[in-house]
């Protein structure tokens, strides 16, 4: 048994996941609309509450396993449903919290609509602003009755709209935009021309830098301009300079002369607008949130003053289920509590940015086979140690998926937790970069058979210690940015002892033919410490990509018609004076080694797990010579090796040996290869 696969015993507990518990041992709490029993009650709360006292005066004993058993329905929480320290189980008796059948329970965060309560729109000033196409197909309901208050404006600049939201048929409904998704280019709209970047920049007068300020560039589309309200408020969304940094902003106003057609930005983006992305001339935005661009069957706007909701309906809307996501609250918090099972809820249609399910400071707490759909933020936060996220489906967010810590960085204790046999995909709908479906902090998390797929940016973003990713499946991910991993980590020399073992990449980025600054593995400016082997890269950009940095051993990896296999550079050495990176402090210590410093690095602990660090920080630290690349086979890659300068010196001094080279699939499989999949390390 490999060391890094090996749990402690609290963590096999949590890993089997309680199930010898059944229906005839447990002692049954129920939950239902109306019910009024002595263990029969209502709600969650009513149920919390009751277990609670049952424990205390005798009634439900703590040494028989508990079961709260929800029965099917819609359930609409007001508030965040928690569970504490007095909630908690034993390890041979957890407390389970399950749906009486798996995915009957839908925890709502909205309202529904019925499609009878929409008509077909008659007041003329709207009908003006509507496209004349859509005229006689818009409609429209008061919703002033599910939003009380007064709704603030969106912001000048953000990333996650304001609540509420549209969903339909569990879809997303597009909130009305320009271009359309089924244009031409998929939906994007393209400028060339940065009248104004809004960066800072040194005044030559004065050597001075300028403030950020709102951008503008040269618009190349006057008669559509032309047609929007911009005192009702015009946003844009897009990669303003960058193809890894997006965000919305608010137009300010467009200027429409014969010799100045400028659109000019409210808000500020912190790379500003338009200054250059490795060489790219154009860059990307859609507008969207304007009546004006209300025309496509599944698009729907919101007038935040007067609260009608105005719809082009799509196929079935007389059948339709319609929500509008209104609750800014996460569903559920469990913290500072030990050994409790959430199993089989669906959680649905909220627009808090915050995760809709917080596990804080928990111990052997497993939440297994639950869905988590059509959110505005992300689905699991979870810090702890031994706890698992199991079975669950993850669509539809507008964040991350799951965000894991817990662990000791400076002991290099693991926290051991663990998720496992996920599907999670369709993730980072608003807040598009740099949104992972995992991220890992913090020392020891394991993320094992997973499905990670359809999302524009990163599967896993991670920094920390000690974690184990094995045996999952990425593809369609990268597909909207570029300079991009699948699996991302960087500018960090501490983060050691990370294993990337079994997994499978495949058909990643814009375009899985080309490079186009896609990788699979992107260990970015001179990371260290991770080990890759037994994987399988199909069709994964610059599959490996190593920059600058050091301790990362390559091998029994199979690369399939990738662009490029392995990326080794020497940036370390080469951007020291160019960029002013990676040097010496005024007292000679390295940049990698500040990076350490935070931790103990000195210690017997750190000697024992990283016996090569103390050499390696004495030695040339920003040189690339400690990536062993050994024993993999390449299969039909346009290049197998892509070395940067100086590249002799890192061919010299990097050991590459070993490795098998194959022009095609036929003659690779005659020799023994095997390039199919099996999801086992």
């Amino acid at each position: 048994m490999r060391k890094s696969a090996i749990l402690s015993a609290a963590a096999a507990v949590a890993l089997a996941g309680c199930s010898f518990l059944s229906e005839e041992r447990a002692q049954t709490v129920t939950v239902k609309p109306g019910a009024d029993g002595p263990l029969s009650v209502p709600t969650l709360e009513a149920a919390r509450d009751l277990v609670r006292a049952a424990r205390k005066d005798g009634r439900l004993s703590p040494e028989k396993p508990i079961e709260i058993v929800v029965a099917p329905g819609v359930y609409s929480l007001s508030e965040v449903f928690q569970l504490g320290k007095e909630d908690s189980g034993t390890p041979e008796c957890p407390i389970v919290w399950r749906a009486e059948k798996p995915g009957s329970v839908r925890f709502l965060g909205g309202v529904k609509l019925e499609s009878s309560s929409f008509a077909p729109v008659s007041d003329k000033t709207v009908l003006d602003r509507l496209p004349p196409e859509a005229r006689a197909k818009a409609l429209v309901a008061d919703v002033s009755a599910h939003l009380p208050g007064t709704l603030a404006p969106w912001p000048n600049q953000l990333n996650v709209p304001p609540a509420p939201w549209l969903y339909v048929d569990g879809v997303p409904g597009e909130c009305a935009r320009w271009p359309n998704l089924d244009e031409k280019d998929g939906g994007w709209a393209y400028f060339v021309k940065s009248v104004d970047t809004g960066y800072p920049v040194k005044d030559k007068h004065s050597n001075a830098r300028k403030d950020m300020h709102p951008g503008a560039f040269r618009w190349e589309f006057p008669d559509r301009g032309a047609r929007w309200d911009f005192a009702k408020g015009v946003w844009l969304y897009g990669y303003w300079t960058h193809d890894w940094s997006e965000n919305s902003i608010k137009a300010k106003g467009f200027e429409n002369t014969p010799s100045n057609q400028v659109m000019r930005l409210a808000g500020i983006h912190s790379y500003g607008c338009g200054n250059g992305t490795w060489g790219a001339k154009k860059r990307r935005f859609f507008v969207y949130n304007l009546l004006e661009e209300l025309d496509s069957p599944g698009e729907w706007y919101l007038d935040r003053e007067t609260k009608k909701l105005y719809v082009i309906p799509g196929e079935g809307w007389n059948k339709a289920d319609i929500v509008l996501a209104t609750s800014t609250k996460p569903f559920m918090r469990v913290a500072d509590a030990h050994d409790i099972v959430v199993e089989g809820f669906s959680f649905e249609c909220s627009h808090t940015t915050a995760p809709a399910f917080t596990l804080h400071q928990t111990e052997r707490v497993v939440v297994r086979n639950c869905g988590f759909s059509n959110l505005a933020g992300s689905a699991v936060s979870l810090g702890g140690k031994f706890c698992r996220i199991e079975g669950c489906r993850m669509w539809n967010l507008g964040k991350n998926a799951i965000s894991l810590a817990g662990g000791d960085r400076k002991k290099l204790v693991k926290a051991e937790n663990v998720v496992e046999n996920c599907d999670i995909h369709h993730y980072a709908r608003f807040q598009r970069t740099y949104a992972p479906a995992v991220y890992a902090g913090g020392c020891g998390q394991i993320v094992r058979g997973c499905r990670m797929h359809h999302a524009p940016h990163n599967a896993i973003l991670y920094g920390g210690n000690e974690h184990l990713f094995e045996s999952n499946e990425v593809y369609r991910v990268l597909v909207e940015t570029g300079d991009a991993g699948a699996f991302y980590t960087g500018r960090d020399s501490s983060t050691l002892g990370n294993v990337i073992r079994g997994n499978y990449f495949h058909d990643l980025g814009k375009d899985p033919t080309l490079s186009d600054y896609t990788m699979a593995i992107y260990f970015d400016d001179c990371d260290w410490g991770d080990a890759v082997y037994d994987n399988l890269f199909e069709r994964a950009g610059k599959a490996v990509f190593i920059g600058g940095g050091n301790l990362h051993p390559v091998y029994g990896n199979v690369f399939l018609e990738c662009p490029v296999g392995v990326h080794i550079d020497a940036r370390g050495v080469t951007w020291r004076k160019s960029r002013n990176a990676f040097g010496f402090d005024k007292n000679g210590v390295s940049w990698f080694e500040n990076k350490l410093r935070p931790l103990d690095f000195k210690s017997d602990t750190w000697r024992r797990a990283y016996p090569e660090l103390e050499g390696l920080l004495k030695d040339r630290p920003d040189f690339p010579r400690m990536n062993p690349v050994t024993n993999n086979v390449f299969v039909a890659c346009k290049r197998n090796f892509s070395i940067g300068k100086p590249a002799s010196s890192v061919t010299n001094e990097c050991p590459i040996s070993g490795n098998v080279f194959y022009t095609n699939r036929i003659d690779a499989v005659k020799a023994g290869v095997r390039l199919d999949w099996r999801g086992q390390p």
